[in-house]
C-alpha cells in the first residue's frame, strides 16, 4: 500500500509539473522576479531568448509521439522488471532486494570508468546483494 501511494504521488507530482510546464504565462509570473532581481544583466537576453525558443518548440511536440514513446518505454522497463523477477526466481533471490539494487546498479553501470561500466557494476552488484545474504557467485550472475 505504501508503494502505490508513494507511487501516485510521484505521477501526480509530475503530470502537475507538466501542466505548470506548458502553461507559458503562468512561468513568467513564477520566473519574472528571479528573471529581474536574479539574474545578471549580461545573461537576460540570452535567458529570454532561450526561454522564447523554448515554448516556440515546446508547442510544436506532437503529443501523439509523445504517448507512443512513453507507452514503448514503460513496456520496455515491464520487460526489464520481469527479467528481473525470472532471475530473482531462478537464482532463489529475493524481488524485494532486486527491487532495491536494480535502480542502484543502472545508475553504477553509467559511471564513466571501465567500458559499458563492466567492472564496477558487478563489484556494486556484489556489494549491494551482499547486504541482503546474497553470496557473490549469485551477484555477480545478476545482469
Amino acid at each position: 500500500m505504501c508503494f502505490n501511494s508513494s507511487l501516485h504521488r510521484l505521477i501526480n507530482r509530475f503530470l502537475f509539473g507538466i501542466l505548470i510546464i506548458r502553461n507559458k504565462k503562468l512561468i513568467g509570473k513564477i520566473a519574472k522576479p528571479f528573471f529581474e532581481n536574479l539574474l545578471p544583466e549580461k545573461y537576460k537576453r540570452e535567458v529570454g531568448t532561450t526561454f522564447k525558443h523554448f515554448y516556440r518548440n515546446f508547442e510544436k511536440i506532437q503529443r501523439k509521439k509523445v504517448l507512443v514513446n512513453l507507452l514503448l518505454t514503460l513496456l520496455a522497463w515491464s520487460l526489464i522488471f520481469v527479467q528481473y523477477w525470472f532471475l530473482s526466481l531462478a537464482l532463489g533471490l529475493n524481488l524485494v532486494a532486486i527491487a532495491m539494487v536494480t535502480p542502484i546498479l543502472l545508475l553504477v553501470q553509467l559511471i564513466p570508468i571501465p567500458v559499458s561500466g563492466i567492472g564496477t557494476r558487478k563489484a556494486a552488484a556484489v556489494l549491494l546483494l551482499g547486504i541482503f545474504g546474497v553470496v557473490p557467485e549469485l551477484a555477480i550472475a545478476f545482469p
